[in-house]
């Protein structure tokens, strides 16, 4: 009789709980994803690879940056007013070791000097402007200084050794140029490959080439000119008792261009989230106009720049 009992007990259970609760039927097919029954908080654009689109809402970014660099010149020129007559040709590009660039202290074999390097710094803000969505505007203004030089090498020169001897020595025509003044541009960067994305937010991430014209203002030139003995310089010096003689110094040539204009074009790296970015750029200035008005002397400048804004 007990079992009977247990076997209608579970017969009962069996048959309520196998039905759903709305005697509705169901299999597996009816849990796969229907998109109609979701809907979405916020729209998302997202473009990425080969020249993505940009999703900015038109903002502006700005940002400062500092970046340094170096200068070559391409220069050729054998007079000129306020420096006189070259024996050769002043040049960028000049038959000196970087050991006869020393400068030796007075009556002594000992160096004093080290050599003078050619440089290349800035410090300046930019306002990036997004162009029909494919390219970012980018005018940007800065504080500069920088250092060139040239010379005139020629071993026509000669002293009488101890021996009574007379021997050529090599010396140089030197022309050191110092200026800073406010560097300025206009470039257009264009996203080459990356991503970008609207999630609220424009989201962004690419590398991008750069193109666009600037020009500079010279606020100070500065030029040093001095003879240097280039060999020889343990066995004779000039009357000052230096390997050295000063021409001209701290003077300010009466030609200097004061305006000047250039070519950029580069590549950088580029990270946006809303209003905040941060990246760098390699970029090359190609010169439109000379260093002096009278003379053939053009400066290209190559500089690395490191910018984050807010």
């Amino acid at each position: 009789m007990r079992n009977k009992f247990w076997l209608v007990i579970m017969f009962y259970a069996s048959v309520t709980f196998s039905q759903s609760p709305d005697n509705s039927e169901w299999d597996l097919d009816s849990l796969q994803y229907n998109p109609d029954e979701f809907t979405s908080d916020f729209d998302m654009d997202v473009s990425a690879g080969w020249f993505p689109s940009l999703y900015s809402d038109s903002k502006f970014l700005w940002n400062v940056y500092f970046n340094t660099g170096d200068v070559w010149s391409d220069a050729q020129f054998k007079k000129q007013n306020e420096l006189g007559n070259a024996v050769n040709q002043w040049e960028a590009y000049f038959d000196m070791t970087a050991e006869e660039r020393l400068i030796r202290e007075k009556y002594s074999k000992d160096t004093e000097y080290s050599i003078l390097t050619t440089g290349f710094s800035e410090f300046g803000a930019a306002v990036i402007y997004p162009f029909f969505n494919v390219a970012y505007l980018n005018m940007n203004a800065a504080f500069y200084w920088q250092t060139d030089f040239l010379a005139d090498v020629y071993k026509t020169k000669q002293y009488r050794t101890n021996d009574n001897q007379i021997k050529n020595f090599k010396e140089a025509n030197l022309i050191e140029q110092y200026e800073h003044g406010i560097d300025y541009s206009l470039n257009i960067n264009i996203p080459v490959y990356g991503g970008s994305m609207n999630v609220g937010v424009h989201l962004a991430s690419f590398y991008y080439m750069t193109a666009g014209v600037g020009g500079k203002y010279v606020f100070h030139s500065e030029t040093l000119q001095y003879l240097q003995i280039a060999s020889e310089k343990d066995k004779i010096s000039f009357a000052n008792g230096w390997d050295t003689l000063h021409v001209m110094e701290g003077h300010t040539i009466k030609s200097v261009e004061y305006l000047k204009y250039h070519i950029n074009l580069g590549i950088g790296l580029n990270i946006i989230a809303d209003t905040v970015n941060a990246g760098f750029e390699i970029l090359y200035s190609f010169p439109v106009n000379d260093v002096l008005k009278d003379v053939y002397w053009r400066q290209h400048i190559g500089k690395l720049s490191i910018y984050i804004g807010i």
